[in-house]
């Protein structure tokens, strides 16, 4: 017991964000029932929310340091929160489960859109700001307002449907994910794509529009695959791309990191794509739940992670902690033999911890940096690096 302390005090001291994960459940304030959204506002705060019918508040935000919590007692219209928003001029949006529209918080004050304001519905599950600063709803029907006034779809080519979230791609047009299949409107006319058109789904329930300009689609226990449309293409991605799990909540599943990294949280955890290859975030990387509701990353480079039982924080680059300046990279990782150690800074002293916490090697280098790991069980370490200047650093080190 003494060792797991010693270890895990010595990597929140460091601030050892790009390997530990950090959970937020109940215990640590966080909101109960299932966090379904993640957003980060223009002043670095984590909101969450959970859309389950309840008398416990259904919206959380989190400062850095504790969480608060806001529900009906503080003026929410209700505690089924489906999904949070904030737009330009930093008003907070929140859709209700239980039909009670839409609801606005400037900081201070709730103002509520329902349908005798001219909202379509009062089932609202998803909010998105437009390019012209235009504010748009989604759920039963699509609600368009422009600050005074609704502008409301309610049919298809005849058909009424249901709409989960929606984009806006480079050239203006508005994609939604529908039970109609996916829908295009350029501003005037309305396009259905389903399977019949390359599709791995007739009911797509999530979507997101990278920075590359290509529109990625899944669904939740409708599709067989996750879609790429270019432009041109549909590229669809299956279980034999590497793929864990092709069911995808939430449209709040979908993110792109700032280096351009693919993130799709699933029923199996995250799938990540780098443009060509698929790997993943689950249980075995350290998600203490796989059942992914919402992904985002925030503006220091974190992944957050909502799931069935909390929040997560999570630094997928497994690099360089603040404590130490200069980049070390290792190599081959895994290994089985021989892990050699590259660095800008010189690297004096070299330990690695089990994940119990206990020290099961230790070298200090003079001119080759690199060690062997041949007699250690095959598993997961922690690699300790200390250079000339006592900086210290750490990576994820796994031996086969």
């Amino acid at each position: 017991m003494k060792n797991i302390f010693t270890l895990i005090m010595m990597l929140a001291s460091l601030g050892m964000q790009s390997q530990a994960w950090t959970n937020y459940t109940t215990a640590d304030g966080l909101i109960e029932g299932i966090p379904s959204s993640l957003i980060q506002d223009t002043d670095g705060n984590i909101w969450t929310t959970d859309w389950t019918v309840n008398t416990s508040p259904g919206i959380g935000n989190f400062d850095g340091v504790s969480w608060v919590t806001l529900g009906t007692d503080d003026g929410a219209p209700t505690n089924a929160i489906a999904d949070s928003f904030q737009d330009s001029d930093g008003n907070y949006w929140f859709t209700t489960f239980d039909e009670m529209g839409v609801s606005k918080y400037d900081g201070s004050t709730w103002t509520s859109y329902t349908v005798a304001d001219g909202l379509v519905s009062n089932t609202i599950w998803e909010t998105f700001q437009d390019s012209q600063g235009d504010l748009w709803f989604t759920g039963f029907g699509i609600s368009r307002f422009d600050g005074t006034t609704f502008t409301n779809y309610t049919t298809i080519d005849g058909e009424i449907f249901f709409s989960e979230t929606m984009v806006e791609d480079n050239e203006g047009n508005f994609w939604f994910a529908s039970s109609l299949g996916l829908l295009k409107f350029d501003g005037t006319d309305w396009e259905v794509f389903t399977s019949a058109d390359g599709y791995s789904t007739d009911r797509p329930g999530a979507l997101l529009y990278d920075s590359n300009g290509n529109l990625w689609v899944g669904s939740y226990l409708n599709g067989t695959g996750i879609d790429r449309f270019d432009g041109t293409t549909v590229t669809n991605y299956s279980f034999g791309d590497g793929i864990n799990n092709v069911d995808v909540r939430y449209s709040n599943a979908m993110a792109e990191g700032s280096d351009g990294t693919i993130y799709i949280g699933t029923n199996f955890g995250v799938a990540v794509f780098d443009g060509t290859d698929w790997t993943s975030i689950a249980l075995a990387e350290g998600l203490p739940q796989e059942n992914v509701r919402s992904v985002i990353e925030d503006t220091e480079g974190n992944l957050w992670i909502s799931t069935f039982i909390g929040v997560s924080k999570y630094n997928p680059t497994l690099g360089v902690f603040e404590t130490l300046q200069e980049s070390f990279q290792v190599y081959p990782n895994p290994s089985n033999s021989i892990i050699n150690i590259a660095s800008e800074a010189q690297i004096e002293t070299v330990q690695l911890y089990s994940l119990l916490g206990e020290k099961v090697l230790e070298k200090n280098l003079t001119e080759n940096a690199s060690i062997d790991v041949s007699a250690l069980s095959t598993g997961t370490y922690i690699l300790k690096v200390i250079d000339s200047n006592e900086l210290v650093g750490f990576k994820k080190i796994i031996i086969e």
